[in-house]
């Protein structure tokens, strides 16, 4: 179990498969928002969708990261509760970039989410950061 797990209470290992665990800066607030390829997306069935388009995954296509923001239960308005983490804790820790992200995708497509335990940090407004983990989705369409 890594430090950052251990501090919000997150196994990174099932009990018989060891699992990488792997970290990744959302950092939109400094990205010109015609030059992103990752959008983020809060969805009816109440999960956040974390979109990463890029023509080098293949045309017209892209990945995305899910996170359960609450319920899928329509019916139940409860929410996860973003957890929150210090920006001393943010630079200990090891960041998978976005190219390794993309290529541990395309390489593990069908078993990412078993090989690998994601966690996406947002660097938020005041020098905040949020924690979530997220599963590999699978490759989506663009609409045009």
């Amino acid at each position: 179990m890594t430090l950052l797990s251990a501090l919000i209470g997150v196994k990174a290992q099932a009990s018989s498969v060891k699992k990488d665990t792997l970290y990744y800066l959302v950092d939109t607030a400094k990205t010109p928002k015609l030059d992103r390829i990752l959008w983020i997306q809060h969805l009816k069935d109440n999960y956040i969708d974390y979109q990463i388009f890029c023509p080098c995954i293949m045309a017209s296509a892209g990945i995305q990261f899910n996170f359960p923001a609450g319920s899928r239960n329509m019916n139940d308005t409860s929410i996860v509760k973003p957890i929150y983490i210090k920006p001393e804790h943010v630079k200990k820790i090891v960041f998978t970039s976005l190219i390794k992200l993309i290529q541990l995708v395309q390489n593990n497509n069908k078993n990412f989410n078993q090989r690998y335990v994601t966690f996406f940090i947002e660097h938020l407004a005041g020098n905040k950061y949020s924690i979530k983990k997220v599963d590999y989705g699978g490759p989506f369409i663009m609409e045009e």
